[in-house]
């Protein structure tokens, strides 16, 4: 169902790209998760093994955020389900638990040995998360395509992104009709420029 959408409202007329991911920037809740650098020390003077946001994304995520990549490469067709599971960090991770190095190729994973380990592909352009006025968080972004195995699904909310050649809130009538179409129980609320 995540990609469904995508696909629709891509076809539409303007549409330029389209993503969707679980939490939307600039303000959300810090998700402070446990995570497992492979190789780096947990001890008192080395940072704690916690990120602030993990972001789950689908579709042309990046490009319709005008995210830039800094090193690596993003998430593609190959990332998906039944793969090598793989990450992209942003750039204060990277400076945080890999100062002076690339984090490139290393791998980290869910807190719990449970969890597979998933490799860095990318590093990004840092984006607030926690609000314009606060300092930028640790953040990892992973494939929607690959989250069951990562660690058995993640729930939530769904926000989709839309880039367009000219004013984004002509399309929202065709917006709330595609949805919709795909299950008229859904509702689609706060639909808005992301500059709002």
């Amino acid at each position: 169902f995540y990609q469904a959408p995508l696909a629709r409202l891509g076809a539409l007329p303007g549409v330029e790209s389209v993503a969707s991911m679980d939490g939307m920037p600039p303000v959300r809740d810090l998700n402070s998760n446990d995570t497992d650098f492979e190789g780096l020390p947990k001890t008192p003077d080395a940072p704690p093994q916690n990120v602030d946001f993990w972001q789950v994304v689908a579709g042309d995520y990046f490009k319709t955020m005008r995210i830039p990549l800094l090193e690596g490469r993003t998430f593609g067709p190959q990332d998906g389900h039944g793969t090598q599971g793989v990450v992209i960090v942003n750039r204060t991770l990277a400076n945080l638990f890999y100062p002076g190095r690339s984090p490139v190729g290393r791998r980290l994973r869910a807190g719990g040995d449970k969890s597979p380990w998933l490799t860095i592909v990318g590093v990004v352009a840092d984006v607030k998360q926690q609000g314009l006025d606060r300092k930028t968080g640790t953040e990892l972004y992973l494939p929607h395509g690959q989250v069951e195995e990562a660690f058995g699904g993640r729930e939530g909310d769904l926000y989709l992104v839309i880039r367009t050649a000219g004013d984004p809130m002509r399309l929202a009538a065709s917006v709330r009709g595609q949805v919709r179409e795909l299950d008229a129980s859904l509702p689609v609320a706060s639909l808005q420029p992301l500059s709002d």
